[in-house]
C-alpha cells in the first residue's frame, strides 16, 4: 500500500487540515476528498491508474490513526478491525487533528 501511505504523508505536507479545533470525522474527510479530487496526479495509483475505492479507505483510516485524536472507544475498534472503511460508520465521531510538531 506504498501508494496510499504517499496519500496520507500527502496530506500532512501539503494538504491536510491542520485545525486543532475538534471536527467531525465527515469533515475531515470532505476536506481530505476535496484535496484528493484537486490533485489527480498525488492519488493515481502507482501505474497511473485510480486509486481503488479500497485504497482510498485504507488511505483515510490511516490518516485518522496516524494524525487525530481520536476517543479510546472509536481508536480501538479501528485498530482492531482490518476493515479499512470503518470510519464511515464513525462519521459523526469528533476529533481533532494533532500538530506536527
Amino acid at each position: 500500500m506504498a501508494n496510499h501511505d504517499r496519500l496520507y504523508n500527502w496530506w500532512w505536507s501539503d494538504a491536510g487540515p491542520r485545525n486543532s479545533e475538534q471536527m467531525s470525522i465527515e469533515e475531515i474527510v470532505n476536506i481530505l476528498t476535496t484535496q484528493r479530487r484537486n490533485n489527480t496526479n498525488i492519488v493515481l495509483g502507482i501505474d497511473g491508474g485510480l486509486v481503488t475505492n479500497s485504497g482510498w479507505y485504507y488511505a483515510v483510516k490511516k490518516f485518522l490513526l496516524v494524525y487525530c485524536h481520536l476517543i479510546n472507544a472509536d481508536r480501538d475498534t479501528f485498530n482492531a478491525t482490518r476493515n479499512y472503511s470503518i470510519w464511515r460508520h464513525h462519521l459523526n465521531s469528533i476529533v481533532s487533528v494533532r500538530q506536527q510538531g
